[in-house]
Parts: C-alpha cells; sequence; structure tokens
C-alpha cells in the first residue's frame, strides 16, 4: 500500500504558484454566492449613493449655466430641494450598507473558518507531525484578516467604483462625448505600471506570509519549550535565532508592501496624469465654444468621481485583492492536503470484537529509508490482557496506531475477526476502542466534561459512575467545585495522579471492547503507578486489554506478554514462562544478561 502525499506539506516551499488577480475575484464571487439575498439590497445601496454622487454633479451644469448665468432663482431652490432629499436617500443607503457588508462578511468568514476546521479534523497523524502548528494556527489568524478585508471594505469600495465608473461615463459622453472619447483612449496607459509590478506583488507577499507563519511557529515552540531553555541556558541562543528570522522577516514585509504600493501608486500616477491632460483640454473646448462653463465644471466634477474611483481600485482594491491572494493560497495548501488513512467508498461498519486481534505479515514505515515493523505477525484473543514491551523503538506504539487506524500498514493486514480494517469505517474501529495515553491530555474545560469526553451523551449518574471505577469520585467531590472544577490548560491545576485517573474515566465510560493502556504510567511515582495498576486491572474484566509499557507494574498483570525488538516479536508467553526462559524479558525487566 502506498502511502505518498499528493500534496506537498502546508509549508511547503515547492507550491510557487500565485493566483492572479482575476482568480482571486472569481473565488470570491463564489464566496458571496451563497449570500445573494444580502449581496443584491447591498448593490442597491451602492448604486443610490453613486447615483447621488453622479446626480450632484450633474447639477451643477445646472446651477451655473441654468439658474445662475439664467438668473432663474427658481430653478434653484428646486434643484436645492432635490440635492436635499437625494443626500438624506444616500446616507440611509449608506447605513444600510455597511450594516449588509458586515453581515455578509462575518458570515463568509465563519464558512471558511468552518470548512478548514472541518477539514483538518479528516487529516491522519502524518499531518499533524509534520505540520507546524504555529504556521497552521497563522492561517486562522492573520491570513484570515487579510481575506476578512479584502472579502468585505474592500469588495464594497470595490463594487461601488465599477458601478461609479458605469454610471458616470455615460455622462461623461452626455456633456462632451469628444472629451470623454479621448478620456477613454489615454486611461488603458495607466494599467502598464500595475501589469509590471502586480505578479511581483503576488509573490512577495505569499513570501511575506509563509515568513510570518514561520514566526508564530517559532513563538509557539518558545512557549512550549520553557523548561528546556531555561534548564540547559538556551536563552541567547534562542534569542539569535529569533533575530535571524525577524531579519529575514524584515526584508520580506519591505518587499511586499513596496510592490504593493507600487501597483496602487504607479496606476494613481497614471490616473492623476489623465485628468491633468483632460482639464487642460476642457478648458480649450470652452475657449472654443465646444462647451460651456457650467459643462466643463460640471465635467470636471464627474471627471474627478472617475478619478477616485480609479484611484479605489488601484490603491485600495488592487493591493488588498494581493494580500487577499496569499491568504487563498495558503488555505488552500491547507485544504488540498489529502489524507494518508481514509475511508474506501464501500467502507462498512465493523462488528464489535468477539474472537481476536490479528496481525498478518504488517510491516510498517513512517519515511521511506526507516522501517519500523517488518513482517509481523501475531495473535491477542478476545478478552485478554496482554503487554507488549520492548526497549524505545522497537515498534511497541506503532502496533497502537495501526490498531486505532492512525496509521494503515505499509504491507499486510490487520483484522479484526478476520476483517481487514483498510475496509471499514475508522469511526466503526475507534467506537469499540479506549486508549489511556502515556502524555495525558485534558480539556481546557470542567472534569466533568473532560470525563464526557468519552462519551458525549453521558448522563450525570454514568460520568460519576466512570469516576468511581476510576478511584477518582472522592478526589472530585473534595474539591471546592466537585465536577464543575476547571482542570486548566492540558490539565495544568491537577496533579499527575489526578490527570490520568481522569483520563481512565474518560475511556471506561465508553464501555469498550479494547481498552489500549500507552504507557499509563509511566511519569507518576511508585505508590500512585502501582495504584493505577490495581485499577486498571480490575476494570479489564471482560474486555481486551492492550497494554504497552517498559513499567513492571502493568505487565504484572497480563496473562499474556509480547516482547519487542527491531519492529518483530522477539518472544511471548506468560510473565513465568518469560522468566523461565531467561530471554530477552528476562533482561528487561532483571537487568542481567540472558542465558
Amino acid at each position: 500500500m502506498s502511502h505518498a502525499r499528493k500534496n506537498p506539506p502546508p509549508e511547503s516551499p515547492n507550491r510557487q504558484k500565485t493566483m492572479g488577480l482575476w482568480s482571486v475575484t472569481w473565488r470570491t464571487t463564489q464566496l458571496w454566492r451563497p449570500y445573494l439575498h444580502l449581496a443584491i439590497p447591498l448593490t442597491l445601496t451602492l448604486i443610490l449613493q453613486v447615483g447621488f454622487r453622479t446626480f450632484f454633479s450633474v447639477q451643477i451644469k445646472e446651477i451655473i449655466d441654468g439658474a445662475l448665468i439664467a438668473g432663474k432663482k427658481s430653478l434653484l431652490l428646486s434643484i436645492g430641494l432635490q440635492l436635499l432629499a437625494g443626500y438624506i436617500l444616500a446616507t440611509l443607503a449608506s447605513i444600510v450598507a455597511n450594516y449588509l457588508t458586515a453581515q455578509a462578511g462575518a458570515r463568509i468568514l465563519n464558512d471558511i473558518r468552518w470548512n478548514m476546521f472541518a477539514r483538518m479534523q479528516s487529516y491522519s497523524m502524518d499531518f499533524f507531525k509534520s505540520a507546524r502548528s504555529g504556521d497552521i494556527l497563522a492561517r486562522y489568524t492573520s491570513d484570515l484578516s487579510e481575506i476578512e478585508k479584502g472579502l468585505t471594505t474592500r469588495v464594497t469600495d470595490g463594487n461601488q467604483a465599477v458601478l461609479g465608473l458605469l454610471i458616470t461615463i455615460p455622462f461623461l459622453f452626455y456633456i462632451q462625448w469628444q472629451l470623454t472619447l479621448i478620456a477613454l483612449v489615454l486611461f488603458p496607459l495607466v494599467s502598464l505600471g500595475s501589469r509590471l509590478f502586480t505578479p511581483r506583488a503576488f509573490r512577495s507577499y505569499l513570501h511575506l506570509k509563509r515568513e510570518q507563519g514561520a514566526l508564530v511557529s517559532t513563538i509557539h515552540e518558545n512557549l512550549q519549550a520553557q523548561p528546556v531553555i531555561k534548564a540547559f541556558n538556551l536563552d541567547a541562543s534562542r534569542k539569535d535565532q529569533f533575530k535571524a528570522q525577524l531579519k529575514t522577516l524584515l526584508q520580506r514585509s519591505v518587499d511586499a508592501s513596496f510592490f504593493n504600493m507600487l501597483v496602487g501608486t504607479t496606476s494613481s500616477l497614471g490616473v492623476s496624469l489623465v485628468h491633468l491632460l483632460i482639464v487642460v483640454l476642457g478648458a480649450y473646448f470652452v475657449a472654443s465654444g465646444l462647451l460651456s462653463i457650467g459643462g466643463l465644471v460640471a465635467y470636471v466634477g464627474l471627471l474627478n468621481d472617475v478619478s477616485k474611483d480609479a484611484y479605489t481600485l488601484s490603491k485600495r482594491v488592487f493591493p488588498s485583492m494581493i494580500a487577499v491572494s496569499s491568504g487563498f493560497q495558503r488555505i488552500d495548501e491547507l485544504m488540498e492536503v489529502d489524507p494518508q488513512v481514509a475511508d474506501k467508498p464501500a467502507a462498512f461498519p465493523i462488528p464489535r470484537l468477539a474472537r481476536e486481534i490479528r496481525f498478518d505479515h504488517v510491516s510498517f514505515q513512517y519515511a521511506p529509508d526507516s522501517r519500523i515493523l517488518r513482517d509481523l505477525s501475531f495473535v491477542i484473543k478476545a478478552g485478554t490482557y496482554v503487554a507488549i514491551v520492548g526497549k524505545t523503538g522497537s515498534g511497541k506504539s506503532t502496533i497502537i496506531n495501526l490498531l486505532t487506524r492512525l496509521y494503515d500498514p505499509t504491507a499486510g493486514r490487520v483484522l479484526f475477526d478476520g476483517i481487514d480494517l483498510t475496509d471499514v469505517k475508522q469511526t466503526s474501529v475507534r467506537d469499540q476502542i479506549a486508549v489511556v495515553f502515556q502524555d495525558t491530555f485534558l480539556f481546557n474545560t470542567t472534569i466533568r466534561e473532560n470525563i464526557r469526553q468519552g462519551k458525549l451523551d453521558a448522563t450525570d449518574e454514568e460520568t460519576e459512575a466512570a469516576a468511581k471505577a476510576a478511584e477518582v469520585h472522592e478526589v472530585i467531590v473534595g474539591l471546592p467545585k466537585g465536577y464543575e472544577t476547571l482542570v486548566g490548560e492540558l490539565g495544568g491545576l491537577l496533579s499527575g495522579g489526578q490527570r490520568q485517573r481522569i483520563a481512565i474515566a474518560r475511556a471506561i465510560i465508553r464501555n469498550p471492547a479494547i481498552l489500549i493502556l500507552d504507557e499509563p504510567t509511566s511519569g507518576l511515582d511508585l505508590g500512585t503507578e502501582s495504584a493505577i495498576a490495581e485499577t486498571l486491572a480490575r476494570l479489564a474484566e471482560h474486555r481486551t486489554v492492550i497494554a504497552v509499557t517498559h513499567r513492571l507494574a502493568p505487565m504484572g498483570h497480563a496473562q499474556h506478554i509480547f516482547v519487542m525488538a527491531a519492529g518483530q516479536i522477539q518472544e511471548e508467553g506468560s510473565r513465568q514462562e518469560l522468566l523461565d526462559k531467561e530471554g530477552a524479558y528476562y533482561q528487561l525487566t532483571t537487568g542481567h544478561r540472558p542465558r
């Protein structure tokens, strides 16, 4: 079975293709599509705002030519009332537009967050072991922040600018068509600068976002590694490394900002030049009798509106879309990862284990040049307590990973009652398994909710029964808030033994057919270890228990022991049988050399 990834990991530097402006525009349109009920009234409000702006400029011509020069005061009053009414309507439209934009933006951002989070839940463990957590977090924060601005404020600005151009340009033709034709011939020259610098700006911004992700990863790692940093006096070294990253980030920031500004600046300078030429030509048209004074003032006002719209597109919308492009691309990199472990189209739910677990000539490797399991075959009878022991790196934990389908074998099969696990639904395998891990993870919520993670619909009675079975109920009720006590981040407000017993309760509440103990007493003192081992032994009745361990206490309760070495079963049997052999197990537990 091949385990080659179809897509490079999110932080891969090999994904150099950038998303163009049209691609970003299309993507934005697709994200807005579910919210047409907001987009349509929003467009109407923008039309009202732009319409008033254009109406105001056109009425200037009437005020100068029709009212002032012709001396019609009644016309002046009429125009003034019309402008006041238009102003009130445009103001109300602006308020409604702000509300609709906020509504649509929040909904679209939540859609993106949900899709990212839901997709990530399907990824295999290889992704989480290789990906940098800080880089992933950056996609939820800084990348989405850029997208949020682009999809809300800048989309509204861009639409308003485009509507402004569509509405204003016909009025320019109406006032002086020859002058407008000249302007339209000159305006395409405005895009030359942006065409030249936009590709470089897209690439620079993508490099910047990747560097920002790497920086967040470094900070996240630094927070987790403080005990090691302090113990080994690594403060100066870590600061030097961080300073080097900041230096790289500085250059990326300068490049991204510079080329982003160049796109807008070259465009706006072109717009200003065209504006200047048109004003000069307009004055010439007035002197030649081709345009009235009021017409020139109105034309310049409308041209100002066109220039503002062009400026908005070139200095605000286009640069923002460049930032959005890098955000979209980094999110796409996350969304396009293919899980190594995936259900087949014909996958079916597996029945509860009744007879045996069988490893049939199983081989496995995490990387092409590192084989962990080698043609491994063994059988675990249902309802027995077995221990898998061996030195670090012998393949013990890999067996657990295959049993829970966190990974699939590179070769061979893992069978439950003769059924290949790769043919069944992952959820149906895990529904009948509970795991007590070496590194006990508790969620930052109450004790009650942590136990309920094993069975989300558990009643309070079931929760407390599980705690009693794990022999932690009396400890919990002795706390000031009892089961409503918050455990803190990673369970940091509880002792190691308390955390482990809550993890056991979380496992027991599932009523699993298979209980997996992955170094469950590692790191505990001898007294606590012995007490927890006794608890686990009592809970083993009527279920299959697989203890991966190098500690003596869990081994002592095992009915059958497998001794691992170099990815294979070196020897197996009961504890006494293995001690009598004076082989690998004898050496592992007594420290004496085997015969």
